[in-house]
């Protein structure tokens, strides 16, 4: 095989890859910027204590939100590396699909971790925010109702026959 075609396929193997990488930081960005404050509006509203698992989501988020713009350098970086090591010589080739698996898996768990810390506090305040969906009650300070206020209980709906 020619010089030429081994450039060749290791520029396309190279930007598959990054692409590939484009794509994750794009969902980490979306989950950061779009998903997590919607979700700190609702802790602020229940004065919930969070773990602070949640709160270093929340910093992150914050920080995605004020810098998103700065994902553009390290995706950069990113297809250089990933474009140079696999033109270079077949022993550092291995240093490509390194660095793409974990870039990828990087990714991959930072996203669970932030969908999951986000989503344990939920949980907690959940009840509440259910049973007031039709109660004009108070919320107490730990965000679950109170003892003496009874669960609202839904009415059944009219059959319409169709």
């Amino acid at each position: 095989m020619s010089d030429e075609r081994v450039v060749w396929k290791a520029v396309i193997w190279g930007l598959g890859t990054w692409a590939i990488h484009c794509v994750a930081a794009l969902v980490l960005v979306v989950v950061l910027v779009a998903c997590v404050p919607r979700h700190t509006q609702l802790f602020d509203e229940f004065n919930a204590d969070l773990p602070n698992a949640t709160v270093l989501t929340i910093s992150n988020s914050e920080f995605a939100v004020n810098y998103w713009y700065l994902i553009v350098f390290p995706l950069a970086l990113d297809c250089i590396l990933l474009v140079g090591w696999r033109i270079a010589s077949p022993k550092v080739r291995w240093l490509a699909s390194m660095w793409s698996w974990l870039v990828l898996v990087s990714a991959m768990l930072f996203i669970g971790f932030t969908v999951l810390t986000v989503s344990i506090p939920l949980e907690r305040i959940k009840p509440a925010t259910t049973a007031l969906a039709g109660s004009e009650e108070p919320v107490s300070e730990a965000g679950e109702l109170s003892a003496s206020q009874p669960l609202p209980q839904s009415e059944p709906q009219p059959d319409t026959g169709r």
